[in-house]
């Protein structure tokens, strides 16, 4: 049987539908599962790797007695992005959860390795992600939730130079979907949501420099102001001593224990 070109093409775009549909399908059911995983808990802290360190152990009884909760989950994903963060908090938000800390971090600020954040190339890409986890947890019954799998925070420190050289300096050119989160403060009910900035080590505001600094600073209050939401910023001016961090950024044991002894009298007085 002789098939023609425009038989073909309709055939094409059939298929082509049909992807579309049953891949919409599967984020729309991976989101519902991500809601139902995350409606036990009344706080969730989200964010990057960086926020894994900061809460190496999950569902920590520290965690939980510094912002009197109840139960806690989490979720520290490694190079975790804004659109990243996005999903997560909207998907806190829809689960009613009573209060979610998101670092601020990747945000207002990326690394110089990460290029054209706000391409349509990268949003692709990380729909393309989001579709694999979401078809691994509905399709493969996998978990929805990664990024809360323990930190190991006791290895010795250790500084990558010449990686610092390719994550330095920080770069200004997002947040990419600021309507977005525009919405989340107004749909977000009764639940508070919390804009967290982690501390920086001594060799990470060397590299990153002082108007690389008050840039950052002046960009996450501006993004705080802006959805009128509270920030936990640890002071940029105090400087947290090299046992604090294994690395540039992410903390030791002891670093944990200050950041959430710093968190929990910041919250405190929140009250």
């Amino acid at each position: 049987m002789k098939i023609n070109t425009r038989n073909m093409v309709l055939a094409w775009l059939c298929a082509l539908c049909a992807a579309l549909v049953g891949a919409t399908a599967v984020l729309q059911a991976g989101q519902r599962q991500l809601e139902t995983r995350l409606a036990p808990y009344d706080t969730v802290f989200l964010g990057t790797s960086l926020m894994r360190y900061a809460l190496p152990v999950q569902g920590d009884g520290r965690s939980i007695q510094a912002v009197d909760a109840n139960s806690a989950l989490r979720i520290g994903l490694s190079r975790g992005s804004e659109a990243d963060l996005l999903d997560l908090t909207q998907a806190a938000v829809n689960a009613r959860v009573a209060t979610t800390f998101i670092e601020i971090n990747p945000i207002v600020s990326r690394f110089s390795d990460r290029h054209r954040p706000c391409s349509l190339w990268n949003g692709l890409n990380h729909r393309r992600g989001a579709l694999r986890q979401a078809a691994n947890a509905v399709l493969r019954g996998g978990d929805i939730i990664v990024g809360n799998e323990p930190a190991k925070n006791d290895r010795l420190p250790s500084v990558d130079l010449e990686r610092l050289a390719e994550l330095y300096p920080l770069q200004f050119d997002v947040p990419c979907h600021p309507g977005k989160w525009q919405q989340i403060p107004k749909s977000s009910g009764s639940s508070k949501i919390v804009l967290v900035a982690m501390p920086r080590s001594e060799i990470a505001k060397t590299r990153i420099g002082p108007e690389g600094m008050i840039e950052f600073d002046r960009a996450a209050i501006r993004f705080a102001s802006q959805l009128n939401l509270p920030l936990f910023m640890p002071d940029s001016d105090v400087t947290w001593s090299e046992d604090h961090f294994l690395d540039q950024a992410h903390m030791s044991q002891l670093g944990s224990e200050r950041f959430l002894q710093e968190l929990g009298q910041w919250w405190d007085a929140q009250k």
